[in-house]
């Protein structure tokens, strides 16, 4: 109630976060930033990043580096 969303979606929201932070180290592999954020693949954390904002977490690296 404090966040003003669910218990999972305020999760997802903060791995999605943390992922976007980590997107800024071009040394890291897509997938080393999907498992560390928490996400069971990369193809997982690439369809949720994509729901989220709209582009693909590669498309999000190039357009911030």
């Amino acid at each position: 109630a404090t966040t003003g969303m669910t218990p999972m979606r305020f999760v997802w929201q903060r791995r999605l976060e943390r992922a976007r932070q980590m997107l800024a180290d071009r040394s890291l592999p897509l997938a080393q930033v999907a498992l560390d954020c928490g996400f069971s693949s990369q193809a997982h954390f690439t369809t949720a990043f994509k729901q989220a904002n709209g582009v693909t977490p590669a498309a999000w690296r190039k357009a911030r580096n």
